[in-house]
């Protein structure tokens, strides 16, 4: 009887623990936010990139580096493992990444991947408020798409790095399929000068 009473017991704990709250971002808290990722220029940084699919019992796991520039606008994006490639935008143009170097790429759809990159490797509060309705989550902000036809994703998580200046630490995609995409960001270096030749 003693053994059951301890079972109802951790249910009840379980069942009844406060929901961790979810607040809706402030448009005096976004305007912060913009006003200090308006001042990092430079990024450098390395990624472990995950794909969680329901058809798969394991992650698919990629890592990569990226280096970007806010002005001009300029993002080299590359994965380095398990193979090599990626993109390059470059005064206004998409280059393809491979191992034997890179190739011009034409049509919108490679144009449109790099500027939503950018928007969150920038931070472009005004333009994710006008998308998204932003929470917040104790260390956590969560985008919640305004419109379904944004594709198939449900909502993204980010989480912030803090100190001088703010940078992404982890993203997080929540797909309605169930699928997601997790970005972990590491050894980050901000408005430090960017190697020669990345753009």
């Amino acid at each position: 009887m003693r053994k059951y009473q301890i079972l109802w017991a951790l249910l009840v704990s379980i069942l009844f623990q406060p929901c961790l709250a979810q607040e809706t971002v402030t448009g005096a808290q976004l305007k912060a936010l913009a006003q200090r990722f308006a001042q990092v220029q430079t990024i450098e940084s390395q990624f472990v990139q995950e794909n969680h699919m329901a058809l798969l019992t394991d992650p698919v796991r990629s890592k990569g580096k990226f280096y970007f520039r806010k002005n001009p606008a300029n993002l080299h994006w590359q994965y380095t493992e398990p193979f090599e490639n990626g993109m390059v935008f470059q005064d206004g143009k998409v280059f393809r990444l491979t191992a034997n170097g890179k190739t011009p790429v034409k049509g919108s759809v490679a144009r449109t991947v790099i500027a939503q990159m950018m928007t969150w490797l920038a931070m472009d509060v005004e333009r994710l408020d006008k998308y998204y309705r932003i929470l917040r989550q104790e260390d956590c902000l969560i985008f919640v798409p305004r419109q379904k036809q944004m594709g198939d994703s449900m909502q993204i998580s980010l989480w912030l790095q803090e100190g001088d200046l703010p940078s992404i630490k982890k993203l997080e995609l929540q797909e309605t399929t169930g699928d997601r995409t997790i970005l972990t960001f590491m050894h980050t270096r901000l408005n430090q000068p960017l190697p020669q030749g990345v753009f």
